[in-house]
C-alpha cells in the first residue's frame, strides 16, 4: 500500500508490479519454471472503486518483488525473478522446491505521484534474491536486505549475506 498522506486525503492505493498472467498457466504442464513474468504495473484504490488501472511498465519482467517505502514516500523495488512462479507444489515438485529462476538484480525507485520508475544512481545487487528475501527501511534511510533462498535445489548459488544500500532520497520533514 502506498503511504497515506494529507495530499492523497489518506486514501488507500495499492500498486502491484510484475507477477504473471494466469492465462499463461497450464495445470497439465510441468514447465512452470518456463513461464515469463510480467512487466505490468497496476494500481487499485479500493476506497474509491474496485477497478485495477494501468500505471506504468517495468523496464524488465519481474515476479516476487519487494517494495519498501522510503523516507520520501517513493518505493524501492528490489529482488525478483524473470521466469517461473512464486511457489510450487502439485506439478511433480515438492512444495518447498523453487519454481523461479532468472534473478533480477537491478533495483528500481517507483514514484507513485507520477507513476514512473527509475534506476538512476542505484547499483546492481550482487546477490540473487528470490525466495525468502526481504528489505527493511532503517532509521538512517538505508535499506537492509535479508535473503535469499535457502532451498537446496536453487540455482544460481545461494549466498547468505546481509547487504544494505542507501538510495539517494530526500528525508521527509516530520512536523
Amino acid at each position: 500500500m502506498l503511504p497515506l498522506t494529507v495530499a492523497n486525503n489518506h486514501s488507500a492505493a495499492i500498486p502491484m508490479c510484475g507477477g504473471s498472467n494466469i492465462n499463461d498457466w497450464n495445470p497439465n504442464d510441468n514447465t512452470i519454471i518456463d513461464i515469463a513474468a510480467s512487466k505490468s504495473c497496476v494500481r487499485i484504490a479500493p476506497d474509491e472503486e474496485q477497478t485495477w488501472h494501468d500505471d506504468t511498465l517495468l523496464p524488465r519482467v519481474r515476479r516476487m518483488r519487494n517494495f519498501t517505502i522510503l523516507l520520501d514516500a517513493t518505493l524501492f523495488l528490489l529482488s525478483s525473478g524473470g521466469m517461473g512462479a512464486d511457489g510450487c507444489g502439485p506439478q511433480g515438485r515438492k512444495i518447498d522446491e523453487s519454481c523461479a529462476t532468472d534473478p533480477i538484480t537491478t533495483p528500481l525507485i517507483y514514484y507513485p505521484t507520477n507513476c514512473t520508475l527509475t534506476r538512476a544512481g542505484l547499483p546492481n545487487s550482487t546477490i540473487n534474491c528470490l525466495y525468502h528475501s526481504t528489505a527493511l527501511l532503517l532509521a538512517d534511510g538505508a535499506v537492509f536486505v535479508a535473503g535469499p533462498n535457502p532451498h537446496a535445489d536453487y540455482a544460481p548459488p545461494t549466498r547468505r549475506t546481509l547487504p544494505s544500500t542507501a538510495p539517494d532520497v530526500l528525508p521527509l520533514l516530520l512536523l
